[in-house]
């Protein structure tokens, strides 16, 4: 994430980041980044649906492992 800053919160945010111990703590709360941002999930996408469709048309397989023997 990026954030422009200008003037005083920008002199706040380097004070900031001098007098810290855990400079990304810092900058994660100067953007709003509370650590939970969203993130890609497993091929959703906006709609909630699946990218490459919700897989209605194929029914579920059961698969086998062959045996080593």
């Amino acid at each position: 994430m990026a954030k422009m800053m200008r003037d005083a919160e920008a002199q706040a945010f380097l004070k900031a980041i001098k007098d810290a111990d855990d400079e990304q703590a810092v900058m994660a709360q100067a953007v709003g980044n509370d650590g939970q941002a969203a993130r890609p999930t497993s091929g959703t996408g906006a709609s909630g649906k699946a990218v490459r469709g919700d897989g209605a048309a194929h029914g579920h397989k059961e698969f086998r492992r062959k045996s080593g023997a």
